[in-house]
Parts: structure tokens; sequence; C-alpha cells
């Protein structure tokens, strides 16, 4: 389907309807106002679901649903997280459904613990590593 502004599927909704068609993928324009829905799945990276799915029915008896990732595209091949904070933050701004908004920020929750979870065993490792040079340090001056 070709990707036209949300305002235009929104003109050409009874188009749509007439077709059989009622819902509709965003690419371009989201119409946050109408969030009603999230659920987290589509891209996953290391340990977590990295991008989620909102949804919302307009008036215009279109429903729109639309993606959102919490990283961004440069975090791909990455061995760590790179979390888009400023843009979770200008959705979290933007979505004024209590439903959406709670099932967004569990989400983000859940990531956040996961997150947390691999830095645990980053650090673990890295204690690890610095205790092994440390020990080599020391048998270089013993030898």
């Amino acid at each position: 389907m070709d990707e036209k502004p949300f305002t235009e599927y929104v003109r050409l909704a009874n188009h749509y309807l007439a077709t059989g068609t009622d819902q509709v993928y965003l690419c371009g324009e989201k119409p946050w106002s109408i969030a009603t829905e999230f659920e987290p799945g589509g891209s996953h990276r290391l340990d977590i679901s990295t991008s989620g799915w909102f949804s919302g029915n307009h008036p215009c008896g279109l429903r729109f649903r639309w993606s959102f990732d919490i990283e961004k595209r440069s975090a791909n091949g990455s061995g760590s997280y790179q979390i888009d904070v400023e843009a979770i933050q200008r959705v979290l701004a933007k979505v004024i459904n209590p439903k959406c908004r709670v099932q967004f920020l569990e989400y983000i929750a859940d990531c956040a613990e996961k997150i947390e979870k691999r830095a645990d065993e980053f650090q673990q490792e890295a204690s690890k590593q610095y205790g092994q040079a440390s020990a080599l340090r020391r048998a270089v001056k013993v030898g």
C-alpha cells in the first residue's frame, strides 16, 4: 500500500471502508491523540523487544496502527543497547489515553529491568577481567 499522510487516509476513509480495508499501517505522521493500545513486538535485539505497536480507532471508521522503536537504527549490529530516551519521552508527552500510556510504561519498565540485568552481567565480567589483569601484573612483578 502506498504511504499517504494520515489526514489523506482519513479523507479517503469511505473509499477504504468500501473496499473492505478498515486497518491502516502508518509509516509517516502518527496520530498519537487516538492511540488507545500499545503492545510490544516487531523488532527484537539482545534480550528485549526493541519496538512495539501503537493503535487506535479514528472516528472516520479506520483503525490506525504504527510501530515505535526505542533504539535508533545505528544500534543495529552493536553488542549493547542504545536506547533513545528522548524519543521515548516525546512519545510519553503525546500519548493521552490512560490505558495506552500504562501499557507503554509497563513495556518500558520491563525493558529497563532486562537492560539492567544485562548491565549487571557486563559488570560482573568486567570485574573478572580487572581481577585477571591485576593478577597478571602481580605475576610480572614477582617473576
